[in-house]
């Protein structure tokens, strides 16, 4: 198995990540992981990613087919186990991912209200640039009727 990043790389990221082999053991988490589960990293490496959901299903499928190179990537919607909070979940949108052929899988996890916001800012900078293009163009058919 190829050389595994390390966890700095990822600690700065937002995004939930987490490398695993097939068979689903965590490899890496990042300081975003840790934080949303309240786990420690070393506990995290110490589990089964398929314990951090509350339907592990989905993801058996995503590793499979995302390992087996049938897919090279898989999404879904699943609920992640929170430690902290009263073991409340947390929604988030999932992607499975192959870096390097034959090398670890990645995770990574987004909240859904994050992904929402990003999707809304999105949609709000779509419309502003619209208006500006609508201004300029009036602006052009003012000063060259």
């Amino acid at each position: 198995m190829d050389k595994v990043p390390a966890g700095g790389e990822f600690d700065l990221l937002v995004t939930m990540i987490a490398m695993v082999d097939r068979e689903g053991h965590c490899l890496l988490a990042n300081s975003a992981l840790e934080n949303a589960v309240g786990q420690s990293r070393r506990a995290l490496q110490r589990s089964s990613v398929f314990d951090w959901l509350i339907d592990p299903a989905p993801l058996h499928e995503a590793l499979l087919v995302v390992s087996t190179n049938e897919v090279a990537s898989s999404r879904f919607s699943a609920s992640l186990r929170r430690q902290s909070g009263g073991g409340s979940e947390l929604p988030v949108h999932v992607v499975v991912s192959q870096p390097e052929p034959t090398g670890p899988l990645l995770l990574e996890m987004l909240e859904v209200e994050q992904q929402t916001r990003l999707d809304r800012e999105e949609r709000a900078h779509g419309l502003a640039q619209a208006n500006k293009e609508l201004v300029r163009n009036l602006a052009h058919e003012i000063k060259n009727p």
